[in-house]
């Protein structure tokens, strides 16, 4: 019987030798390719939606750690950086300051004078630095920095001499080559007929050709030589001029010094009477500053796998437990930064930590004698408030955080 479709009929055998027909046959495939295609579209449905709800999904908004306080800013001691004779105080006994107000400020006159000497030297090598590479370039002229013109134009026009004469040293040596040059080739073209006629010696001829080659070689060794020395001498410029800026930085520093700024708003205490003229030693104590707003710093232990989610500003819940003491209270605080180096703290089970820093404002309360009173290395547990995790930001926000965190040391 020929097989014309699904309604003739082609006896097949089962394995106990009965037969059924194709139709039959091909019918229940046909089911069973439909009744599985189904399973597949609802399975793939299925993993479709877990797989959405699982990267939408809220995890756990907090972020925890333990830790201590470092700082309580109670008081503040200002101390002289440096030596030197009052210049101005500018603050009295009891006057309330602002952050980054000038306190007083010392005699900076030799300091001073010392760094614009040092500062000339630093321009005087930038412009000689700057002649030399335009030498080396050979362009027409060089191009110097609009700060040394302005610091002293004179510096430039030396400069621009010097250049000047230098080049026209090199253009006179150089022309010098090429008239010998030109000279003693001509002399081998004029004599090279009377060569051939034997009326000159072939010895002298020859001797003319390598006249000629000896003066390219030489002209080759004067300008290598040209070259090399501008080279040298740029070296040495280079490193007198990172000599010239670490002294300059180091005046910098003096002259910053020489201006003492409080570095949080309070109250002058203990002022020490002082008068125009008065010496002043190194880390000498002048006077000291009551904060108004009081705050304390802490160091908070967070776990290195969850520091992807902590950024500069979002709010802390800080709870303090003084010495000896349970939890005794709940302040609010915010996050200063993270610091780049794990902690050292012992890891545990294999984990590693971040240290965070955290301020907080001190509560009106702790200056009763009632409470216990907040002090260094008091033991804390913070609680950061981060935003939103889902499944998603938890494997995106590593690679975009390193831009993002303000990070200390």
């Amino acid at each position: 019987m020929t097989k014309t479709g699904v309604l003739e009929d082609a006896p097949l055998e089962d394995q106990d030798g009965s037969s059924r027909s194709e139709m039959y046959y091909l019918g229940v495939s046909a089911f069973e390719r439909v009744s599985c295609g189904k399973h597949l579209v609802l399975t793939g449905l299925l993993t479709s939606f877990f797989a959405g709800w699982f990267a939408i999904a809220a995890l756990e908004g907090n972020v925890s750690g333990t830790g201590h306080i470092v700082s309580t800013n109670t008081g503040h001691v200002i101390r002289a950086h440096q030596a030197g004779k009052l210049n101005e105080l500018y603050v009295t006994e009891g006057q309330e300051v602002r952050a980054g107000q000038i306190l007083l400020s010392l005699d900076d006159l030799r300091i001073r004078a010392d760094y614009e000497i040092l500062r000339g030297k630093e321009l005087a090598n930038r412009a000689s630095i700057s002649r030399l590479r335009a030498e080396l370039l050979n362009e027409a002229s060089p191009i110097f920095d609009s700060e040394i013109v302005a610091h002293d134009s004179a510096i430039a026009e030396r400069e621009q001499k010097l250049f000047a004469k230098r080049k026209q040293n090199y253009a006179e040596a150089m022309m010098n080559f090429d008239l010998r040059l030109a000279f003693a080739q001509n002399t081998i073209h004029s004599t090279q007929p009377h060569a051939k006629g034997g009326l000159i010696n072939v010895v002298s001829q020859i001797r003319k050709s390598q006249d000629v080659i000896d003066l390219e070689e030489e002209r080759a060794r004067f300008v290598t030589a040209h070259r090399e020395g501008i080279t040298s001498q740029l070296g040495q410029l280079s490193a007198e001029r990172q000599s010239l800026i670490a002294m300059l930085e180091k005046k910098r520093s003096q002259l910053w010094g020489s201006i003492i700024v409080s570095p949080v708003r309070g109250r002058i205490k203990n002022l020490r009477t002082m008068t125009s003229g008065t010496a002043i030693q190194p880390y000498q104590k002048v006077m000291e500053i009551v904060p108004i707003d009081h705050s304390f710093i802490i160091e908070a232990q967070i776990p290195s796998d969850q520091i992807q989610y902590i950024s500069p500003d979002m709010t802390a819940k800080v709870n303090l437990y003084p010495h000896g003491c349970v939890f005794w209270k709940k302040i609010n605080g915010s996050v200063l930064g993270i610091e780049t180096g794990l902690a050292a703290r012992p890891r545990q089970q294999g984990s590693s930590f971040r240290t965070v820093r955290i301020i907080a404002k001190m509560p009106p309360s702790s200056q009763s004698k009632t409470v216990p009173p907040i002090e260094t290395g008091m033991v804390v547990n913070v609680d950061i408030q981060t935003p939103r995790k889902t499944a998603v930001s938890t494997l995106v926000r590593p690679f975009s955080m390193n831009q993002k965190l303000s990070c200390f040391g």
